[in-house]
């Protein structure tokens, strides 16, 4: 009589070499107690020493899943495209020009005292009689871009306006193209799109599931970068192993932990999770 039953140690068979033992189906085949074992089973050469198999009907490859990364929404995004010291050299500069400005014109006025061609043509006042807080107002004017009511008399004043302006134009021409990439990117992306980052980073660990033939892919073959990777895990292999998917997904969602396993079955895994698949 056939009888169908499930494998007690619930693994789909690797070989331990301290004991040179197979586990799970692949080891009940082999030491007779099962004639055939029907699964999801990966066919890869050191498997294919000790059975047979049929011709396989799915192709499946290896990838890996990782925690999704989170993006931190501010009020004060605005600032974000110049850094503090540069926000702080701007403000200094325009206080420093205000004054400037102010003692400059002020001094100006005291040393020439006419007037009549300094009349303003809208509002019929007079120029000069702005007084030192008047023109240290239209130096810190010029940062919104607002033009002045009135030009300082002075020539130092007015070759040093002409520099302050080039250099406001520049800043502001500088920050709206920053602001635009900022207000352009929604979220914040990890770096890590491929294996080859996880080899260049530091942040994240990365591992696979012990029971399973995608580790032994790793342990086996010679290729780049899935060689560096497997001899990570190998060395790393109390941390960063794990008995299951599912516990691997937990450790991805606990963590900064990349999980390498079959693609299938991690593509079905990741679609309830909050783990981003590769």
């Amino acid at each position: 009589m056939n009888e169908l039953y499930a494998v007690a140690d619930g693994e789909y068979g690797r070989y331990r070499e301290g004991t040179g033992a197979w586990t799970g189906m692949v080891g009940d085949v082999v030491e007779g107690t099962a004639d055939i074992a029907v699964a999801i089973v990966s066919i890869n050469s050191r498997r294919q020493e000790v059975g047979d198999f049929t011709l396989p009907f799915y192709a499946n490859g290896i990838t890996f899943a990782m925690r999704k990364s989170q993006s931190t929404k501010s009020n004060w995004g605005f600032v974000r495209p110049f850094e503090g010291t540069l926000w702080a050299t701007i403000l200094m500069t325009a206080v420093a020009v205000a004054i400037f400005q102010g003692v400059a014109n002020c001094v100006t006025k005291q040393r020439d005292p006419e007037t009549k061609e300094y009349v303003h043509p809208e509002r019929g006042t007079l120029a000069a009689e702005a007084g030192f807080w008047g023109h240290a107002w239209e130096s810190l004017v010029v940062l919104v871009q607002l033009s002045p009511d009135f030009l300082p008399r002075s020539l130092s004043g007015r070759i040093v306006t002409f520099f302050w302006c080039i250099g406001v134009l520049v800043a502001t021409s500088t920050y709206t193209a920053n602001l635009a990439a900022f207000l352009t990117v929604s979220s914040a992306e990890s770096s890590i799109n491929s294996p080859e980052d996880l080899l260049t980073q530091t942040d994240y660990t990365y591992g696979a599931v012990e029971p399973y033939s995608s580790y032994t892919q790793f342990q086996t073959t010679a290729a780049e970068p899935y060689h560096s990777l497997g001899l990570y895990m190998q060395a790393n292999k109390d941390s960063v192993l794990v008995q299951s998917v599912a516990e691997g997904l937990e450790k991805a969602r606990a963590e900064n932990y990349a999980l390498f396993t079959d693609s299938a079955e991690l593509d079905y895994a990741v679609t309830a999770g909050c783990v981003r698949n590769e």
